[in-house]
């Protein structure tokens, strides 16, 4: 006997198998055509409270106790001023909120200092794509070019032999020979051009890019990350339910977002090798190569600019705007 309002068996397996299927195409790569944000923080301007994230950062920069010790001494201060150790206290406190106050300044100087060579990179980037699509607009507009021409010469010249077949029959096999070929040569002048939409590759010596240092690849000094950005980036958000790090989690949208079709595997040498421009990249550079490059960047340099809006917080909260 069934029982009213039930769900049938049949129903509950289907629901199931979808929501498996939904889990697995989640987590395929190039599986995600319209990937959301992610490490989205709390950070609420209009609350007297500091975020987890701005807390957990100022712990990172080691200033933590220094903010609760601002907090404590401007209370003291508020609280009684005619104390005779109130030239201390005010000392103190200045000294404390010029420590924290450097803290911060350096720490986004340093978040500058990476964005910079991110910029660097990506005008670098942006350079080559340029040349290499216009070398490709023109390549394919001469292709264009002979299809059109070809097509009209064929035609023409099949036409004038159809004339006189009235009298001479035999004409009309040219014709319609010439009449078939002006139909298939222009096909593979389009083919043609289909294949020079991807432009050319190159195989050159190039520069590793600033993605080298979250591969864990060695390289140059230029791409050294300053060390508050670097345990930021390591670092695992406050409350994730993933419990991964910053890194982990942007380098599993790269395989995932089916807007970078080249980056599959986080771990296979030559996908590395590809988005940073070090080690055998037998991928060679071509626009596909220099559009993902541009995006890992484009995402990369996003994360780290999250960390201007964290050291605000913790900027509020020296001038006692904001309570920890």
């Amino acid at each position: 006997m069934k029982m009213k309002g039930s769900i049938p068996p049949a129903l509950c397996c289907a629901a199931l198998f979808l929501l498996q299927n939904a889990h697995c195409e989640e987590l395929r790569p190039n599986s995600v055509t319209f990937p959301r944000r992610i490490l989205q923080g709390h950070v609420d301007l209009r609350s007297a409270r500091l975020s987890e994230e701005a807390a957990d950062l100022a712990r990172q920069m080691d200033i933590l106790q220094p903010l609760q010790e601002l907090s404590e001494l401007r209370s003291s201060l508020a609280a009684d001023d005619k104390s005779k150790d109130l030239v201390e206290t005010k000392l103190h406190y200045y000294a404390t909120k010029e420590e924290v106050s450097d803290a911060i300044q350096t720490a986004s100087l340093e978040v500058d200092f990476v964005l910079a060579r991110i910029a660097e990179d990506r005008a670098l980037y942006d350079d080559i794509s340029q040349n290499l699509s216009s070398e490709r607009d023109k390549k394919v507009a001469v292709t264009n070019a002979a299809s059109f021409v070809s097509n009209g010469v064929l035609w023409a010249v099949g036409e004038l032999l159809d004339v006189p077949t009235y009298k001479y029959p035999r004409l009309s096999i040219p014709s319609g020979i010439l009449g078939a070929a002006a139909g298939l040569v222009p096909s593979v002048f389009s083919l043609y051009a289909m294949k020079q939409v991807s432009g050319r590759t190159y195989h050159i010596d190039e520069e590793p890019n600033i993605l080298c240092k979250i591969f864990g690849q060695s390289s140059g000094p230029e791409n050294e990350y300053p060390p508050t950005v670097l345990k930021f980036l390591t670092s695992v958000p406050p409350g994730d339910p993933a419990n991964k790090t910053r890194i982990e989690q942007l380098i599993e949208r790269w395989v995932t977002d089916k807007n970078i079709p080249q980056f599959t595997v986080s771990t296979r040498q030559s996908d590395i090798a590809m988005s940073t421009g070090s080690g055998h990249n037998r991928a060679g550079v071509n626009l596909a190569v220099l559009q993902v490059r541009k995006a890992m960047l484009d995402q990369l340099g996003a994360e780290i600019f999250k960390m201007k809006r964290l050291l605000l917080e913790l900027m509020l909260a020296s001038k006692g705007q904001k309570q920890l």
